[in-house]
């Protein structure tokens, strides 16, 4: 796999825990999570066969799509998955061999069944500022939009109402969460 990704969206996607790159269906896509929501870029089509790998996101690397992001670059990601080895090479030709890896499972290996709209309705959406603000920064121009329906048992659809590349979802998790109830207007009111 031979992919070239330009630096402003891996900047963005940089804030996310784990990341993957995916080619399938003649589709480039750069898909990224926290565990509570994930988000992916459709970055157009290829000619490329069906592959994908993992981006082993750490400091170093954030230094380098920021250095990269600063002069309008790209990195290319350059594997061959059958060997499990890879490189990325910057915009100067810098080449970097510790930002690939290809773990035995990981979250993203089924981010596909994430994006469905819900039919009905169930329960309510609840999040904490900081997941909103990392998904705001991850999305392309920030004016996000939620779906009309919401089932709380089911990924929730986000998408950016200025990019059709890009879509967000956040991820219900039962573990590790407290029961807790809707907003309604307070007795006082």
């Amino acid at each position: 796999m031979k992919v070239t990704i330009p630096a402003t969206i891996l900047q963005r996607f940089i804030a996310l825990s784990d990341l993957k790159i995916e080619i399938s269906g003649g589709k480039i896509y750069l898909i990224g999570t926290n565990k509570n929501f994930a988000c992916v870029q459709y970055l157009g089509e290829t000619k490329e066969p069906e592959d994908s790998c993992y981006i082993n996101n750490n400091v170093s690397l954030k230094e380098v799509v920021d250095r990269e992001s600063g002069i309008a670059g790209s990195l290319t990601f350059d594997t061959i998955p059958d060997l499990a080895t890879g490189s990325v090479i910057d915009t100067l030709g810098q080449i970097y061999t510790d930002y690939i890896h290809w773990p035995d499972e990981s979250v993203l290996d089924n981010w596909y069944n994430w994006f469905e709209l819900s039919t009905e309705q169930n329960g309510f959406l609840y999040f904490d500022m900081l997941d909103i603000e990392t998904l705001w920064r991850v999305s392309p121009t920030g004016e996000l939009v939620f779906p009309e329906v919401i089932d709380a048992n089911k990924p929730v659809i986000i998408r950016d109402v200025n990019d059709d590349n890009w879509i967000g979802v956040f991820i219900p998790s039962i573990e590790g969460k407290r029961i807790l109830k809707p907003a309604t207007l307070p007795e006082w009111l």
